[in-house]
């Protein structure tokens, strides 16, 4: 019976780590997910194979088979990679508890790589090169070689690889690791980017007795290798040979993209794409199809030159896998792809400097991302270009804007015209015939034949029926002007040959507008005819011809519109983008391509043809290896100026006012905005004399456009009003600075004393000396930089424009004062609260904390006593661990 017990334990005993290894087997059998972490599916199976070996170490501790339990127990929890700490120290029981076990060497190999994973790699190395001195274990030597080599290729250290690599091959040629060896030797050699001394490898191994496994993964490398070598035909010839024989299903896809690319590059676009698609579609939010769409984007961008295809599949890359390595790469050739894209086919409402700056970006891309520095060049010598195309089309919109005057006052002698006729209708013939003297006198023969012609030849407002009365007077006449539209349009299509207009908004096109003077023969019309008329058609043509005159007058105003912004952007050209564009490929000719001729020639140009700019200030500071400044000798005097007035600001008021004044009163400096804003400021806000500072706050409201200054003065002034301040925003200042040096004060008193400071003692001694301060400061006028602050919309409230008086002002500041004497006290008391309130809260909150998401440092008001305490607890903490280290490995697990 005894015998039957003994045995029956045995089995079960047996079966629950028979059951351990079947589910560890099956979840190492599981393919890690990209990022190298277990499945989820292998996970479950590492947590039954944990419970079963804690089985086995619970209720069978003292049989043969519990250090292979703890060794497969601390292995799972190694695979299952959320608690290094916990697997090493089983790994450690397993050394401790059973030193006799066949299972130390590679527990000690184990403890070296958990520590790797968890970021203690010196001490992962340190580990592994004391093992390798221990000769007793000298059998599992290339184990701990190899996982060194594998972790100097993962930090892209392929000597120091090779170096461990080649130990095994020369020394352990009978390991199981030898053949690995040779594999990871080529991998290095590859990752390297020495493909072809990666294939002599690879194809070395290909001739040896090595597993199957092995000798495919070696042709894959093969066939990679080739690829990148631009041997495309022998790349496409290995993947196709391996697509046959692979019998792994997870290593197909792999294989596809490399013959995917080789089609790419061997004109096969259809195949190419389709293979791409396909390795996309059955590998969905993997590395992989991340991988495929980049590729599949580099196809279009490099090969077809379709630049929206390649930014659909660019941005695929972070779609399919967040943590794909080629997202950087995706984001940098999709910008590079758009610019090429606005280059190619410009946006005609993009202003001129909006279209520029693309182009700068585009050569920036160039450079950048793509190490391109010739094309950038192409790009730089476009914009260069630019500026006499926009000349050009200056010249046409002038001509344009000639032939639309010409038309109006065409129309303005017609309607002259219909004005006498009314005269005349009414028997007024003494001041019809004086304004018909008038008229003749104001037009010349010459010009009115013309404005006839032009009107005969301009453009539909309002269409007349065919039966109109005044068909019989429409005959066919010559075109005057079919001469100058032809040469409008030719000068109009070179120019769009050689840049997109990116100017006009409207295309001006007058022929379009009407055919109103079809309606009349102006050469035989005469004011007979026009009285002639009858009623009705009388005065819908004289509504017509207004109608055809407003749509004149607009299209005028568009073409003038234009006139202007070209004439801008011309302007740019010659002052910024120009000057810019040879800076940078002197840049690039000196630094990037080391041709010391063109830089020169570029260098002599920017001087001859731009002496007072401030890029060619900046190329001469360049060439002399003196750090570049982008200005000029006259800025920087400027600017020195500018910098001499403000410093005086602390020392000497009426001195810094002066010598702004100067600038304030200088429209062409550069600072003439902000002197005339700091005068006004100060005059108003420091010494209260509003009628000062309303000339310069007038100044800096004139000046055109919006800018900060007005945005600030408006604050103050509303070109009418002043505004007053309820309180001096300097005052607010100091008694901030004064608050923050009483916390400062209370901090340090608290960690002297480990107590609280009492409320009624705080910060009496601080308010005195605020008060004197601002006494000091507002008698005596003595102003810092600080002072010169934005006002809060707050602390302002509309009041007329208020007169200039002595006693006035010193009223004001002594209100002022008086309220620095009163207020502080009680903010003081608030912030004192507030300090209690969080310690309290902080404190609270302690007592909950997780203790391994707290960070190290204290919080600002902890005691000597919390202190002390938490090192009681800490040095608790260390005896109970040391009193843990006697007792027996338990199979209990914390998952």
């Amino acid at each position: 019976m005894l015998g039957l017990i003994v045995f029956y334990t045995g089995c079960v005993y047996y079966n629950t780590f028979f059951n351990a290894e079947k589910y560890f087997a099956e979840a190492q059998e599981i393919e890690l997910k990209d990022d190298g972490r277990p499945q989820a599916s292998a996970i479950q199976k590492y947590n039954k194979a944990i419970k079963k070996c804690g089985i086995v170490l619970t209720e069978y501790k003292d049989t043969k088979y519990a250090d292979d339990a703890l060794f497969m127990l601390a292995r799972s929890l190694y695979y299952i990679g959320r608690n290094y700490t916990q697997s090493i120290e089983k790994f450690e029981d397993l050394i401790k508890f059973y030193p006799e076990s066949e299972f130390i060497a590679d527990a000690k190999i184990y403890i070296a790589r958990a520590n790797y994973k968890f970021r203690r790699k010196e001490l992962a190395y340190d580990l592994l090169l004391d093992f390798l001195q221990q000769e007793e274990y000298k059998e599992h030597h290339p184990k701990a070689l190899q996982q060194i080599a594998d972790y100097h290729l993962q930090d892209k250290e392929y000597v120091e690889a090779d170096f461990y690599l080649n130990q095994i091959i020369e020394k352990f040629p009978k390991s199981d690791e030898y053949d690995n060896a040779f594999f990871l030797k080529g991998r290095a050699r590859h990752e390297a980017g020495n493909y072809e001394q990666s294939n002599e490898v690879f194809l070395a191994l290909q001739k040896s007795s090595v597993p199957r496994n092995l000798k495919f993964d070696a042709r894959y490398y093969i066939a990679l290798n080739y690829l990148l070598l631009g041997e495309f035909e022998l790349a496409r010839k290995y993947s196709n040979k391996l697509l046959k024989d692979e019998y792994r299903e997870s290593s197909i896809s792999k294989i596809q993209l490399v013959k995917a690319r080789s089609l790419a590059k061997t004109g096969e676009s259809d195949d190419a794409i389709q293979l791409f698609e396909s390795i996309i579609l059955d590998n969905r939010r993997s590395k992989l199809a991340a991988e495929a769409a980049f590729y599949l984007g580099e196809h279009y961008f490099e090969d077809l030159h379709n630049y929206e295809e390649a930014i659909i599949n660019y941005n695929k890359v972070k779609s399919e896998y967040p943590q794909s390595e080629h997202i950087k790469k995706a984001v940098s050739r999709s910008a590079v792809a758009s610019q090429i894209i606005q280059y190619n086919n410009p946006n005609s409402d993009l202003a001129a400097e909006d279209l520029v700056l693309q182009q700068f970006k585009l050569a920036e891309f160039y450079i950048e991302a793509l190490a391109l520095p010739d094309s950038a060049l192409k790009v730089y010598d476009h914009i260069i270009a630019q500026k006499n195309e926009f000349e050009l089309r200056l010249d046409t919109l002038k001509l344009e804007l000639k032939t639309i005057q010409s038309r109006v006052d065409s129309v303005s002698k017609c309607e002259n015209l219909f004005d006498i006729a009314v005269i005349m209708r009414y028997g007024d013939t003494e001041t019809a015939d004086s304004l018909l003297q008038v008229d003749q006198h104001f037009v010349s023969d010459d010009s009115l034949n013309i404005s006839q012609q032009v009107l005969k030849d301009s453009t539909k407002i309002v269409q007349l029926n065919d039966n109109d009365s005044l068909v019989t007077y429409n005959k066919e006449i010559i075109d005057s002007l079919d001469i100058t539209k032809a040469t409008i349009v030719d000068s109009l299509a070179i120019a769009e040959l050689v840049i997109a207009d990116s100017i006009d908004n409207t295309q001006i096109n007058v022929s379009d507008s009407t055919d109103f003077a079809q309606n009349f023969d102006l050469d035989d019309l005469a004011l007979n005819d026009i009285i002639a008329l009858d009623s009705l058609t009388f005065h819908e043509e004289k509504n017509n011809l207004q109608i055809y005159k407003t749509n004149l007058l607009a299209e005028y105003n568009t073409l003038n519109q234009q006139i202007e912004r070209t004439e801008l952007a011309i302007k740019k050209y010659g002052e910024e983008f120009i000057p810019f564009a040879k800076f940078i490929k002197l840049w690039l000719y000196k630094t990037v391509l080391n041709d010391s001729i063109k830089t020169m020639e570029l260098a002599a140009d920017l001087e001859n043809n731009y002496p007072e700019n401030k890029y060619t200030y900046a190329t001469s500071l360049f060439i002399k290896g003196q750090p570049v400044e982008v200005t000029t000798p006259a800025e920087k005097k400027q600017l020195a100026e500018y910098q001499k007035a403000f410093d005086l600001l602390e020392k000497d008021t009426t001195a810094a006012i002066a010598h702004l004044d100067s600038i304030a009163s200088n429209p062409d400096h550069k600072f003439y905005l902000k002197a005339n804003y700091c005068i006004g400021h100060i005059e108003y806000l420091m010494l209260n004399d509003s009628t000062a500072a309303k000339p310069y706050f007038d100044n800096v409201l004139a000046f055109e456009g919006s800018n900060e200054y007005k945005t600030e003065v408006n604050k103050l002034y509303t070109g009418e009003n002043f505004k007053t301040l309820t309180r001096l925003p300097y005052l607010d200042q100091m008694e901030k600075a004064a608050k923050d040096k009483e916390q400062k004060e209370l901090d340090k008193t608290e960690e002297e004393t480990n107590g609280e400071v009492p409320k009624e003692d705080q910060g009496k001694e601080q308010e005195q000396k605020k008060s004197s301060k601002s006494k000091e400061n507002l008698k005596g006028k003595s102003i810092t930089a600080d002072d010169l602050e934005p006002v809060k919309e707050e602390q302002v409230e509309h009041i007329p424009l208020p007169e200039k008086t002595e006693s006035k002002s010193e009223d004001i500041l002594h209100t002022e004062i008086e309220n620095a004497k009163e207020e502080p006290a009680d903010s003081t008391a608030t912030i004192e609260e507030e300090i209690e309130s969080e310690s309290e809260q902080e404190d609270k909150g302690s007592e909950v904390s997780d203790p391994e998401l707290e960070t190290e440092e204290e919080p600002a008001d902890s005691t000597a006593a919390d202190k002390k305490k938490k090192s009681n607890n800490s040095e608790d903490e260390e005896e109970t661990d040391t009193s843990s280290e006697n007792q027996q490995p338990s199979g209990n697990v914390e998952n």
